[in-house]
């Protein structure tokens, strides 16, 4: 038996559908539309699952766009 987390996650596999059906979404857009749909789960959870999923190569990230202002 492997020690560490487990490869696979149902979270990040129901990720993979929004974003099928979605096409391109951003981090929050994303955790509004996984809650609506999904069992409720953390907002941070659903950015871990989005970070490791792009270390697995299942997902791409498009662009990255710093914005300026006080928030």
């Amino acid at each position: 038996m492997r020690r560490g987390r487990p490869v696979f996650s149902q979270i990040r596999q129901n990720l993979v559908e929004i974003l099928f059906v979605m096409g391109k979404g951003y981090g929050y857009n994303i955790y509004k539309t996984y809650i609506a749909i999904f069992p409720k789960t953390s907002q941070r959870n659903v950015y871990y699952q989005l970070k490791r999923g792009v270390d697995l190569d299942i997902f791409a990230v498009d662009k990255i766009e710093t914005e300026k202002g006080e928030f």
